[in-house]
């Protein structure tokens, strides 16, 4: 890596990836906007027929890999690594996205450049030569956050709570709500 290296802060990538296949979502707001034309799924609820922020998020994660396999002609299982990122806390609607369908993730928090810095470090390691295919590590544990990894943090899934007052607190006993 170090011989692609072109100043302080670029790469330069021998053999550049393209990206070939894409999938985009929307909410609401942005299908009400001048770009609606442009998404692949739309949705006029807020919470893409969920109960919850989180887990309308995480539906909304869901439909974008779907119709991104469905658009290349793949299966979920042939995906070997996802660049996942949201602004949640810890990336918790990436993860639980992920978290059961066996392709590894690296989660990203960036906020407003998480989707630059997914395709910087995606296409690094696509770029780089990286055959993640022929690893020999477990795909289902690789940087995956488990309900047992919750409940070791003293996180509560979403999908558990029954909050009579439509309130979701989330406490790992840090005193903060989150």
């Amino acid at each position: 890596m170090a011989n692609q290296k072109r100043g302080r802060q670029s790469f330069l990538l021998p053999d550049p990836p393209v990206i070939t296949h894409w999938a985009s979502v929307a909410g609401k707001k942005e299908s009400e906007g001048p770009l609606a034309h442009t998404f692949d799924i739309k949705s006029q609820d807020t919470y893409f027929g969920q109960k919850t922020w989180e887990q309308g998020e995480k539906q909304m994660q869901k439909l974008a890999l779907g119709k991104l396999a469905e658009k290349a002609n793949m299966k979920l299982e042939d995906f070997d690594l996802v660049f996942s990122g949201d602004l949640l806390n810890q990336c918790i609607g990436s993860s639980f996205t992920l978290r059961n369908l066996g392709i590894p993730h690296l989660g990203l928090y960036g906020a407003c450049s998480t989707m630059a810095e997914s395709l910087l470090l995606s296409s690094m390691a696509v770029g780089g030569g990286y055959d993640w295919s022929q690893s020999n590590w477990d795909r289902r544990k690789l940087l995956s956050y488990t309900e047992e990894d919750a409940e070791r943090d003293g996180y509560t899934f979403i999908d558990d709570i029954n909050d009579s007052d439509g309130i979701y607190d989330y406490n790992n006993g840090d005193g903060y709500d989150y």
